[in-house]
């Protein structure tokens, strides 16, 4: 038997970091009313943004890359749910992020110690070494 779930995905710019008119886009993972935003790591000019769509008005070329890609980070993330569902895993907002960010599985400073940290694959001890360091 499979858990329904309800799952969402907005795109919105986030305009409290904005400089010189351009602000940058995030995206909110909603599951089960739970949600968690994340950078998409991309910046638009605010006249550009369209509210209601999640996307960027326009047709010119900046406009066209920006929606492109926004298509593709949903489309990874609709990926990502479905993974998680079929393989029966415990589908979070926090999971998701995590899977889409790469942080899954890395250390949670806050719970893990380091005896435990220390005791995981030595490709996520590297890649939680590249995130802090890199």
């Amino acid at each position: 038997m499979t858990t329904q779930h309800t799952f969402s995905i907005l795109f919105w710019l986030n305009k409290s970091k904005a400089k010189d008119g351009q602000a940058p886009i995030w995206v909110r993972i909603t599951v089960d009313g739970k949600r968690k935003e994340v950078s998409v790591k991309q910046k638009l000019d605010m006249k550009l943004w369209n509210n209601k769509k999640g996307r960027a008005n326009g047709t010119r070329q900046e406009a066209q890359e920006i929606n492109l890609y926004l298509d593709q980070v949903q489309n990874q993330l609709h990926s990502i749910y479905q993974e998680m569902k079929a393989a029966n895993e415990l589908v979070t907002a926090e999971a998701i992020k995590n899977r889409f960010t790469g942080a899954e599985g890395m250390m949670d400073v806050k719970n893990d110690t380091l005896t435990s940290f220390l005791g995981r694959k030595p490709t996520t001890v590297m890649k939680f070494i590249n995130r802090v360091y890199g």
